[in-house]
């Protein structure tokens, strides 16, 4: 077998950072790619964060993990060696890819966990704190567009592109609000959706100002938003690591539903 990288990066990693493996006859047997990010605003007691993608033929694999774990290893000693978790998604009912990963010692105590918020007129509505506003997230510009995407990023939400965001922008059930106060950003919310239905994709407050209802007075407005459009029921997912985010959930009468996916993973 032999191992190499490929000719473009794949999975948002660089080419550098990507693997290919195939036979002695040329058979492609497997691929991967590790991508770290620095998520200090979500994991702030761990902000480096190294997702490891693979996906190989079962007498490939362990040559693959080598060559991918060599990698993100190698990323860690480059940012200097910050506390870091390295981890990969793992479907619900993969064994194959659960035991695998757990004989590696990577651990299951992350997950990828689904609520369900049932809308009601008769909820209290929540002010933004003195001084401050809730207004539509502009998106006049693609600089514009392209800003919120890259703040739905660093708190967590997802690796989406502009086009994303173009195509949510369409849906029925789309919200984009924030709170201000003055200039300073405190929060944003983005919901999608369609029907009786709507997604939080995003839902965040800045570090600092945390603790003063920004992200619930951003649910409240979503809810009498959506309640105006026929929304019942508004869903969510959160990392399970995500204590606070879960905490404010809670608080808000979120109800959990499942857990839609595992991330296995090892602190570094």
């Amino acid at each position: 077998m032999k191992i190499f990288h490929p000719q473009s990066g794949m999975n948002g990693a660089q080419r550098d950072h990507c693997f290919l493996i195939q036979d002695d006859a040329g058979v492609e047997l497997g691929q991967g790619s590790v991508l770290a990010r620095n998520m200090r605003e979500v994991y702030p007691e761990r902000p480096m964060q190294i997702a490891l993608d693979m996906d190989a033929h079962p007498r490939a694999r362990d040559m693959l993990f080598g060559a991918l774990r060599a990698q993100a290893s190698a990323l860690h000693r480059q940012a200097g060696a910050p506390p870091a978790r390295l981890y990969t998604e793992c479907q619900m009912g993969d064994m194959d890819r659960y035991n695998y990963f757990k004989f590696l010692g990577f651990d299951d105590a992350d997950g990828d966990e689904l609520f369900l918020w049932r809308l009601s007129k008769h909820e209290r509505t929540v002010y933004p704190p003195l001084s401050t506003q809730i207004i539509d997230i502009p998106r006049r510009s693609r600089a514009e567009s392209e800003a919120l995407v890259r703040r739905m990023q660093t708190f967590g939400a997802g690796e989406h592109a502009v086009e994303w965001l173009d195509d949510a922008a369409r849906t029925p059930n789309f919200c984009a609000f924030a709170v201000y106060g003055g200039s300073e950003l405190w929060g944003e919310v983005v919901t999608t959706g369609e029907g009786q239905e709507a997604r939080i994709e995003a839902l965040y407050t800045t570090p600092k100002y945390r603790g003063h209802d920004a992200a619930t007075a951003l649910l409240s407005q979503v809810r009498v938003t959506l309640l105006e459009r026929g929304v019942r029921f508004v869903r969510i997912n959160v990392p399970r690591r995500n204590q606070r985010a879960l905490r404010l959930l809670q608080r808000a009468h979120f109800e959990w539903v499942r857990t839609d996916r595992l991330f296995l993973g090892v602190d570094l």
